[in-house]
């Protein structure tokens, strides 16, 4: 089963459409995974197994699987109980209701490192309640504050999943390691926008007053990937996002990102997106 509902945005809040998706079926999120949407992945039954950015996870009932990293889905297998909830959110509308709590980085980074969530019944219960409450808003188009108040009950839902993956993961102690101090400083600059212009470890590194090896050094210890991955992966969305909502074209882009040359964009997106920018937009 798939829901699919459509958030007309105001043009005067300069915010295009976004989509909402509710599906049942878990195949569903290689398509939408693809085409920029953060699945949400509440398992009711079975269980299923996967791997995502070259590690294996199992979940069973009771979990949340939320794989903040855009890529699909591989080895995807699940048992003949198996029955799940999900809602795909766009990317660009979650950046739209994003609200400033100290979770964002060090959460991020923590679903990095571990998408599935274990729940309680009783947060379970909420976690569905509050897909109910998404669905609902959603289904009032006619409503007169219908964006608001579909961005509420969403950002409601966010803050409690906050809160739940908070408490689970003891966000609270006050002594923080001081490889994720380094990495969550490291991930704010690159949600500022530095990565647009700036895609070198050595620039974040003297930012924040370490060296180049002592940054690959924590990002390895702290997320098992290197600076240049995390630097590739912004990048990618953001390429993809300007790709798909603008008209501009690929020598404009690339002047965008200040690329030295067209052809240098050119492999730079063979080497993150896995294909050419013509074929991307094309795709999108």
């Amino acid at each position: 089963m798939l829901f699919l509902i459509i958030i007309s945005q105001n043009k005067d809040n300069h915010i295009r459409m976004d989509k909402i998706v509710f599906s049942t079926d878990i195949h569903d999120c290689v398509k939408y995974v693809d085409a920029l949407y953060l699945p949400h992945i509440f398992i009711i039954e079975g269980t299923i197994e996967f791997s995502l950015n070259d590690r294996f996870y199992s979940a069973g009932r009771g979990t949340c699987v939320i794989p903040t990293i855009t890529k699909s889905f591989d080895f995807v297998r699940t048992d003949d109980e198996f029955k799940c909830r999900i809602m795909f959110a766009h990317l660009e509308f979650i950046d739209s209701i994003r609200m400033n709590v100290e979770y964002n980085t060090k959460g991020h980074l923590d679903l990095i490192d571990n998408p599935v969530i274990t729940l309680f019944p009783s947060e379970m219960e909420t976690c569905l309640h509050n897909l109910d409450e998404i669905e609902f808003r959603c289904s009032k188009p006619y409503h007169l504050y219908y964006g608001i108040s579909v961005k509420k009950a969403f950002q409601l839902f966010v803050l409690d999943m906050y809160d739940i993956h908070s408490r689970k993961s003891d966000y609270t102690t006050i002594r923080t390691p001081s490889a994720h101090i380094i990495v969550r400083k490291f991930i704010n600059l690159l949600e500022s926008g530095e990565f647009k212009t700036h895609r070198q470890p050595s620039y974040y590194a003297e930012k924040l007053n370490i060296t180049p090896g002592y940054l690959t050094e924590t990002c390895r210890q702290t997320t098992n990937r290197n600076p240049t991955y995390w630097i590739d992966i912004y990048m990618a969305n953001d390429i993809r996002r300007v790709l798909k909502e603008s008209n501009m074209s690929i020598k404009q882009i690339a002047q965008l990102y200040e690329f030295q040359s067209d052809s240098y964009f050119n492999r730079y997106c063979q080497k993150v997106l896995g294909e050419s920018p013509l074929k991307v937009r094309k795709r999108l």
